[in-house]
């Protein structure tokens, strides 16, 4: 039983029936569900899943502001009293429905605000046991912004019988944000969940064969998709960078054209064709493209990967606002506009980092490696488009076909993470991450790097990063074909054994009802 505000039910094979459940005002006030049944499918396979989605009147409060299609999205912090009123009573209506349908034995209630203080009073009055899983989000985009949300996210987690994280990062800022005597002797770590089936390594067949897999799948991504990133923006760009200054640059994405940010680009089959499948060493960042998932720190890093190897090719997955600016810094490097690129480098690393006014170029460098005493460093950025290859936009399906690949990925995020997930599926590919070494990142790292694979992280957030992280790159890619696959295997064991999809919802189903699990960490 699943209760949620997926629109696209039909879409996942593992939903069986999908229930509309219709509010009404009665006199008193209180909100009456009313049910409709809008999918239904014969059962298949060992599971079901029946998808109940309450009527919330078209409002969807979010942490971090995103379109969905629709759907009037407002930030929750910035709801009014009566929003957020509405919004708790068609959820409680809904539990009320749900538990006199189904016979529950117990609840996973996703997020800390606003959902488990609106139906703690129906758990209590039905004696059912509840765990709540906290996330970084609710807790440094609401709870830390509007102390308003403090006390109800208290009460909500106070009558859990388990309080479940991803990290020990998120462990320790849900006691530093709400206290420690309501989640008191209840928090575990409980790390998200990887399909390996999914997300697994290279068949038999070879990369050749891979790469053909993964056109085909982009192919068809791209029927269902039209209207992604063209070769006509990079062209646009391209032409932009080669003269004006930096000051004529922002804003970029109104310069370029309009496309569709979340399709994947237009010209991903022909960028797909540049990969030599026997010679290329592919190394992947996947993330969103903002300044602080850094991306422009792992392209400041890319000339000094392509010094020592220079088959190295980055596969750059994501969207975001700072991908114009992400790709003229390439673009300024291929024309030879030094001065221009490290003009774009510190635009974003200023963004990235703004409370510390970031890091100037030079300071990303170790004093070996300063790139504006090298000619050598500027000389190899002049191939920084040639071995880049951008996809846009791309959903697990791209993802599980792209990332086996890749002998290496990169989660350089400077953000505080709850969890590394992209690296986690990157090493169960065989793609053996870099990451940041902070936050959930870290978390992450300890789980993939159990029994010896080679140290994976960076200190991203300091002086000297990039030099630091072209290093890890360099170190990986020089491994012997023996050494590295045994590193691969090793990861993938790791995350098969401790982040499977069948490990996760072991231990999450044993919390539910205040259980714990001799093998959970925390």
């Amino acid at each position: 039983m699943l209760v949620c505000q997926e629109t696209s039910a039909a879409r996942f094979p593992e939903v069986n029936d999908e229930v509309l459940l219709e509010m009404s005002a009665e006199d008193d006030g209180r909100q009456r569900p009313a049910s409709r049944r809008a999918l239904v499918r014969p059962r298949e396979g060992k599971g079901r899943c029946t998808l109940v989605r309450p009527d919330i009147d078209g409002l969807l409060p979010v942490y971090v502001l995103d379109r969905y299609e629709g759907f009037r999205v407002e930030r929750l912090i910035d709801l009014s009293d009566t929003q957020r009123k509405r919004f708790a009573e068609c959820q409680a209506a809904a539990a009320e429905w749900v538990l006199d349908e189904w016979d529950i034995d117990g609840a996973l209630v996703n997020h800390a605000i606003p959902l488990p203080s609106a139906l703690e009073p129906v758990f209590a009055r039905r004696e059912l046991p509840y765990a709540v899983k906290v996330h970084g989000s609710e807790l440094e985009y609401a709870v830390r912004e509007d102390p308003a949300l403090v006390g109800p996210a208290q009460a909500g987690l106070a009558g859990a019988a388990s309080v479940l994280v991803g990290s020990q990062h998120t462990a320790d800022r849900t006691v530093e944000l709400l206290g420690e005597a309501c989640v008191t002797g209840r928090v575990h770590i409980a790390p998200p969940g990887v399909d390996v089936e999914h997300f697994a390594p290279l068949g038999a067949a070879g990369r050749a064969a891979a790469i053909g897999s993964l056109r085909r799948t982009v192919a068809a991504k791209l029927e269902a998709q039209p209207g992604g990133r063209g070769a006509s923006a990079r062209q646009t760009l391209g032409a932009l960078v080669a003269e004006a200054a930096f000051t004529d640059l922002p804003p970029l994405g109104e310069r370029v054209g309009d496309y569709q940010e979340r399709h994947i680009d237009a010209d991903a089959i022909a960028q797909l064709a540049a990969v030599d499948a026997d010679e290329d060493r592919v190394v992947a960042f996947v993330g969103k493209l903002i300044p602080q998932k850094a991306l422009h720190l792992v392209l400041m890093a890319w000339p000094l990967v392509i010094q020592r190897e220079p088959r190295a090719r980055l596969l750059i997955a994501g969207f975001g606002p700072a991908r114009e600016h992400c790709e003229a810094f390439v673009d300024a490097c291929t024309l030879g506009r030094r001065d221009l690129a490290i003009e774009i480098a510190n635009h974003l690393s200023e963004a990235a980092l703004p409370e510390s006014s970031g890091f100037a170029f030079s300071d990303l460098f170790t004093p070996a490696d300063s790139p504006e005493l090298s000619d050598g460093y500027w000389e190899a950025a002049r191939s920084l488009r040639e071995r880049t290859t951008w996809l846009g936009l791309v959903d697990h399906d791209v993802l599980a076909d792209a990332l086996p690949l890749c002998e290496v990925s990169i989660v350089p995020s400077l953000l505080s993470e709850a969890f590394g997930m992209v690296a986690a599926e990157a090493a169960a590919c065989g793609a053996v991450p870099i990451v940041g070494d902070h936050s959930g990142l870290a978390d992450a790292a300890t789980i993939i790097e159990r029994g010896g694979v080679v140290p994976m992280r960076v200190p991203i957030r300091d002086r000297g990063a990039v030099s630091h992280l072209a290093a890890r790159v360099i170190a990986r890619l020089a491994l012997s074909p023996e050494q590295a696959a045994a590193q691969a295997d090793l990861a993938r064991r790791n995350v098969v054994g401790e982040l499977s999809w069948t490990a996760v919802a072991k231990n999450a189903a044993q919390l539910m009802c205040g259980e714990r699990s001799a093998a959970l960490p925390g």
